[in-house]
């Protein structure tokens, strides 16, 4: 039997997405409303990070060798939430709670539980989410709020190995079929990163607070983009990964410096 949230209990909600794919300024903008509980990376691999950041709103945190589903269901869903609160959710990436059977009785319990309203994050050219990896791997910078007069740190052109980039769309690829199948039952909002979170901001936050029933606030965008330049200044040889896609279902992502 599936599970169905209790009269006057908070709508359950969780972000999917591929890291790199603009979950932060997402989550950023629903936390903002005071009727959404809006958790960060709660499955993150590594107990230290999640620890430190991947935090319930009551402070609870998922422990290695635990039942990652009966965490689910006893310190996110299940937990208590001041009266307000009328949605609790929190962000997934396609690999998270995958490395052990523990861990993937999170997905299991997810897909049994199909109250649970699936918010899917895109973005749609792979190899712009693969280049954003890369380079914030070398920086060690990944977000940077909106009013920050930090400036990007500058470093050298990257060569990007086409062989692990052509294996890197293909696990997405077939993480968003694997996925697709899991939540085929669930109420679903699919939001574009481009189209959506970067060009209809307000817009794409009321239509994610309708779906969560909860009224309609003013959010802002309280992170920007990491100004990166074009592909041409970026990736040292471009020239070599446009030839070894030419043909290909992802040529189109290598053709536009702005990119």
């Amino acid at each position: 039997m599936n599970a169905r949230p209790r009269a006057g209990s908070p709508v359950p909600f969780l972000v999917l997405s591929l890291g790199r794919s603009g979950s932060n300024l997402l989550a950023t903008g629903l936390a903002q409303h005071p009727a959404v509980s809006m958790a960060g990376e709660l499955f993150v691999d590594g107990e230290a990070e999640r620890r430190e950041v991947g935090r319930t709103a009551a402070g609870a945190w998922y422990r290695d060798g635990r039942d990652a589903g009966a965490f689910l269901r006893e310190e996110v869903y299940g937990a208590r939430y001041p009266d307000h609160v009328a949605a609790v959710g929190f962000r997934l990436f396609y690999y998270h709670a995958r490395r052990t059977p523990l861990q993937r009785r999170l997905w299991a319990e997810l897909q049994r539980r199909d109250d649970v309203r699936l918010i899917r994050l895109v973005r749609r050219n792979l190899f712009a989410v693969r280049l954003s990896v890369l380079e914030g791997e070398i920086r060690g910078q990944w977000v940077m709020g909106a009013d920050s007069a930090e400036e990007t740190r500058e470093i050298p052109p990257l060569h990007v190995s086409p062989e692990q980039c052509e294996l890197f769309f293909r696990l997405v690829r077939g993480d968003g079929i694997w996925t697709g199948h899991l939540f085929r039952r669930h109420q679903t909002l699919e939001v574009d990163y481009d189209s959506d979170l970067c060009g209809r901001y307000r817009e794409t936050m009321h239509r994610l607070q309708d779906f969560l029933d909860v009224p309609r606030r003013h959010a802002v965008p309280v992170l920007k983009k990491i100004r990166r330049g074009t592909l041409r200044q970026r990736v040292a040889n471009l020239d070599e990964l446009r030839e070894y896609f030419r043909g290909s279902q992802w040529e189109a992502w290598f053709a536009d410096d702005d990119a």
